[in-house]
């Protein structure tokens, strides 16, 4: 471009004038170096928009690769926002699930506890009016007896009266018939029989009526005491009040002791246990601290006399946590004739009624010397002892079915080596 511009200059100034050529070409050289310095800016300006349209192009390339990078991160992010998503919906689909099922149970909870309420109204209902019946029936009482008092009272003024106007008179018949009878009597040896045998009867009518005075003594005496009866039995018919709520407790026990006699005692050295009623009878171990007793059982025929306790609720520091069970060798008949000391292992199997494969064994000791007794406290090894969580019952709702338990106790001797053969497979 310099070299076209440069022949153009040079044809004009051959056709100008000389004198307008030096003009002219003075005017051309200022002209051409406005030129070339237009051209130099254009240069250097193209040449830095080149510079720049390559550091655009090389910005423009990195954020695309940003971009797309940036793309793809959103993409992982998206399908992790997915995934989250379609995770938050099946937890809160399972959520809702579950509040459902506690809803419904709370439901049901509900409405047992409202229905135990009723019950437990009804009872306290029936009680109260048993009890007032029961006060009307004292207060009825206290006034018979008050009445009666009172008659027995002044029935026993009347006689007192009477009887000392009688001993009186009595005295005074007896003073006279004396004086009589000595002075008829005198002479005559019937007359003195008849009188030692007056004097007799009369030393006996004398006793008579001193005792009857005596009795009368008595039975006053006996009147202060019946005041005092009579409080003692008002005291009496409220404690049978409150036994006869005890009795309703106690009921049961006595019907395992009746069974306990009733069932057929084992003699191979094995017991199943079934326990009834099992709620109720933690209930009250809880209350009373009440030791569970199973039906006496031999290890073998002629054998020790064995059985088993249960703290239902525990005992010391396993208290309301734990079932504790243990073996006992009670006083039998054939001790005599057995080997002592015994040492005696047994196998306490807790049935899962529904899950065999859930049975919880738990093994016990004991030994004995002849003539220990039948100690009904535990030894203070805890080794020799069972011990069942609260919360393994809880776990499985088969150990407990229909309200009740069944313990599989099978024994061995030690010494011997035997074991008992199994009743159930």
């Amino acid at each position: 471009m310099e070299a076209h511009l440069r022949q153009c200059v040079e044809k004009k100034v051959r056709n100008i004038h000389p004198l307008e050529t030096q003009n002219q070409t003075q005017s051309d050289l200022l002209w051409r170096d406005k030129i070339f310095s237009i051209l130099s800016l254009l240069r250097s300006a193209v040449d830095g928009s080149e510079r720049e349209r390559k550091r655009l192009e090389e910005a423009v390339t990195l954020s695309m690769k940003n971009i797309e990078r940036k793309h793809a991160d959103m993409e992982i992010l998206r399908l992790s926002v997915l995934e989250d998503t379609e995770r938050v919906r099946q937890d809160s689909v399972i959520f809702e699930q579950r509040l459902l099922a506690l809803e419904r149970i709370f439901n049901e909870i509900d409405q047992h506890t409202n229905f135990s309420f009723k019950q437990v109204a009804e009872q306290l209902d029936f009680i109260q009016t048993e009890l007032a019946a029961d006060r009307n029936k004292c207060g009825e009482m206290i006034n018979e007896w008050q009445t009666e008092l009172k008659g027995f009272k002044t029935f026993l003024a009347k006689e007192s009266v009477m009887i000392s106007g009688m001993w009186h008179e009595q005295l005074e018949k007896m003073h006279d018939m004396k004086l009589e009878l000595e002075m008829r009597c005198k002479g005559s040896r019937e007359l003195t029989e008849k009188h030692d045998i007056l004097s007799e009867k009369i030393d006996i009518l004398v006793r008579e009526m001193r005792n009857h005075s005596e009795a009368i003594t008595n039975q006053a005496k006996e009147i202060k005491t019946l005041k005092f009866q009579m409080k003692d039995n008002v005291k009496y018919v409220e404690d049978l009040i409150k036994d006869s709520l005890i009795q309703s407790k106690l009921q049961d026990s006595d019907e395992n002791d009746v069974s306990k006699h009733t069932e057929q005692i084992s003699t191979n050295g094995r017991l199943l246990w079934r326990i009834d009623r099992y709620k109720e009878k933690m209930t009250d171990a809880k209350e009373n601290d009440t030791v569970l007793r199973s039906p006496i059982f031999y290890n073998k025929d002629y054998g020790y006399t064995l059985r088993v306790e249960l703290f239902l609720n525990g005992r010391g520091q396993w208290k309301d946590r734990h079932i504790i069970g243990c073996l006992r060798v009670i006083d039998g008949k054939w001790d005599p004739l057995l080997d002592w000391p015994c040492v005696l292992q047994a196998t306490v199997t807790l049935r899962d009624q529904e899950n065999p494969a859930n049975d919880i064994r738990k093994i016990v000791k004991v030994t004995k010397k002849l003539k220990d007794g039948d100690s009904q406290k535990p030894d203070n090894e805890s080794g020799l002892y069972m011990f069942i969580p609260h919360t393994k019952l809880t776990r499985y709702p088969g150990y407990v079915k229909d309200n009740v338990l069944f313990l599989d106790i099978q024994t061995r001797d030690l010494k011997i080596g035997g074991s008992t053969p199994s009743l159930i497979s």
